[in-house]
């Protein structure tokens, strides 16, 4: 017995219609085009700066050369190490140990926050530390100060230079007129530095013109 089976007309267009792919169907893996916000994120990532980027060496938003330049045009010395019994005056605070040598003041640092205190210098007036110091790696090196009524250290009063591994040249200009001594120096990093001189110059505030 032959059965026949008459689909309503409806139903075959319908299946015949599933059997033809779209020809202007996109390919799954086709992106889609960014939304403006996203566009505009994705500039405002561009145009940030760099989270590696160095630590500024300015200070009083004076470069290292303007600051060299100023400390060697003065002649007006104020504390100077020679030799590394002087360096001995500088004082450790904290994780950090200290050993005279012939090549200057080794200097053992540990912790996350070695620091070191300099001598009380005479003067109150505008002057540049130099510093010539040895780095076991590339970091950062922190000036602290405290001013009248201020009764302990903390970044809000500080400078910051960066140190390369190896030998470092490095100035900060101090014009605090309420300035309370001593200066404190807080080392990046941990490991092995060799403090070789320190000199302070005092550099006198020009007159109005």
């Amino acid at each position: 017995m032959l059965i026949r089976i008459i689909f309503p007309a409806c139903l075959v267009v319908a299946m015949a219609a599933c059997d033809r792919e779209p020809a202007s169907t996109p390919s799954a893996d086709t992106t889609p085009a960014a939304t403006p916000a996203e566009t505009q994120v994705s500039r405002d990532i561009a145009a940030a700066p760099s989270t590696t980027a160095a630590v500024p060496t300015t200070s009083a938003g004076k470069s290292q050369e303007d600051l060299a330049a100023a400390f060697n045009a003065s002649s007006l010395t104020v504390f100077e190490t020679k030799t590394s019994t002087d360096l001995l005056a500088i004082k450790p605070l904290q994780q950090l140990n200290v050993t005279a040598s012939e090549k200057g003041l080794k200097m053992s640092a540990n912790g996350n926050d070695p620091a070191f205190l300099l001598p009380s210098l005479s003067t109150v007036d505008r002057f540049i530390v130099r510093l010539a110091i040895d780095s076991p790696a590339a970091t950062t090196l922190l000036l602290l100060y405290l001013v009248k009524d201020t009764p302990s250290y903390d970044g809000s009063r500080s400078q910051t230079v960066s140190l390369k591994r190896g030998q470092n040249v490095v100035y900060f200009e101090v014009d605090i007129p309420e300035l309370v001594q001593p200066l404190r120096f807080d080392l990046g990093t941990s490991g092995e530095y060799m403090l070789q001189s320190i000199a302070v110059h005092n550099v006198p505030r020009q007159a109005p013109r």
